[in-house]
């Protein structure tokens, strides 16, 4: 039910806007940069490889057998989990070395010593709300769930408890959205958070990559398919 994605994707965004200051939204300056444009390229190539293997699934079952994915797992939904985890580390890779380890280690200190005040404590618990959602989802449906398995040859049951009967439709992305939006409020006191615009990379640009993630599954969904 997508209505219920936006409902609660609403009201994290009201609670957002309690806590951002206008200068912290407008402050676009780094945001039109071609290095920023950069570091956005680089943070969506994950999602072009789902979308590569939503759209040309027997292809991927096809390259995840041969070398180098084969070194990855011996079934298609193993090698998807596993170039996840890659690119997980490719994105936090892009972002250190877009901020530099300095600033990002400095800010996360004063983050963790209080800077950001009441934004802290609510930006904990997005995440917390975010990663309940995350893991929750992943115990429901597993691997074979979340990495298109019926796409890639694996029986996926249709799952009917928490927390498919939230009435989120797609909640183990409305929980990414919750942690980024998490993110950007422990660290939206932080000058070069703000500053070198990862604070709309959290606060913005992750999450549009969600939506185009929900929408593209969406139009594309496979309920029929499941058993």
């Amino acid at each position: 039910m997508v209505v219920a994605d936006l409902v609660l994707s609403g009201a994290a965004v009201a609670a957002l806007s309690r806590v951002i200051t206008p200068d912290q939204l407008f402050q676009t300056e780094a945001v039109l940069t071609p290095q920023f444009a950069a570091l956005v390229a680089s943070l969506s190539l994950l999602y072009w490889v789902h979308a590569y293997i939503w759209h040309f699934p027997d292809s991927f079952v096809k390259r995840s057998q041969a070398f180098p994915l084969s070194v990855l797992g011996d079934t298609p939904v193993k090698v998807f989990a596993r170039l996840e985890i890659v690119g997980k580390i490719q994105q936090l890779g892009s972002i250190v070395a877009y901020w530099g380890a300095g600033n990002a280690g400095a800010a996360l200190s004063s983050a963790a010593a209080g800077s950001a005040g009441y934004g802290l404590f609510l930006g904990l618990g997005f995440m917390a709300l975010g990663q309940v959602l995350n893991v929750t989802t992943y115990a429901a449906i597993g691997d074979a769930g979340v990495y298109y398995g019926f796409k890639l040859g694996a029986t996926v049951p249709w799952c009917f408890g928490f927390p498919f009967n939230s009435g989120l439709r797609h909640p183990q992305y409305v929980g990414v959205a919750l942690t980024t939006w998490g993110i950007a409020l422990c660290l939206s006191n932080e000058p070069t958070f703000v500053d070198s615009g990862l604070f709309h990379a959290a606060a913005i640009v992750f999450p549009i990559f969600y939506v185009i993630m929900s929408w593209m599954e969406q139009v594309g969904d496979n309920d029929k398919k499941t058993e």
